[in-house]
């Protein structure tokens, strides 16, 4: 998941909508095709986009799609993310 004023500047082709669930019903998001270079490897996806709210420190969401790709080890105690391949 990306901004979606992200995809638009990046002139991500648009893949059409798909909904979601949320915890307050049903939601439409709209998607991209994109190539996304994680750890040395290129993945050919669809994201979603998404705008979020100004405040929010998150900007972007890598995905199970990519992530089951690789060795992903959370250390909640250092707050530390290690990926491997």
């Amino acid at each position: 998941m990306i901004p979606e004023k992200d995809a638009i500047e990046l002139g991500l082709p648009y893949a059409g909508d798909t909904q979601i669930i949320t915890g307050s019903g049903k939601d439409t998001i709209r998607l991209y095709r994109a190539t996304v270079a994680f750890i040395e490897r290129d993945f050919s996806i669809l994201v979603f986009g998404r705008d979020l709210l100004e405040q929010t420190t998150v900007k972007t969401i890598v995905g199970r799609d990519i992530l089951d790709n690789h060795k992903v080890c959370f250390d909640g105690r250092v707050k530390e993310i290690e990926v491997t391949s």
